[in-house]
């Protein structure tokens, strides 16, 4: 019983990050291949919340590079730069 809980669970927690990934991707589409205050904003927001990323990977549930190869092609296809480290 325990078990079914648990994959259920599970089941429903990857179809809740498959749609943030997705409904954030479209939102960084949008605003960084939008207009030029839209793409400023980006900029600007990704270049404040760019020291906090660290924090995604102490854990280690993911690496920093799985994490990087899932959002370059998503800043490339917005004309954004991904912030310097």
């Amino acid at each position: 019983d325990t078990d079914k809980q648990i994959a259920a669970i599970a089941e429903k927690s990857l179809k809740e990050i498959t749609y943030h990934i997705r409904w954030s991707t479209d939102w960084v589409l949008r605003l960084g291949d939008g207009t030029a205050e839209s793409k400023a904003r980006m900029i600007k927001a990704a270049d404040y919340l760019w020291p906090y990323t660290e924090e995604l990977f102490v854990d280690g549930y993911i690496t920093k590079q799985e994490w990087l190869a899932t959002i370059e092609p998503v800043f490339l296809e917005a004309t954004l730069a991904l912030p310097s480290t």
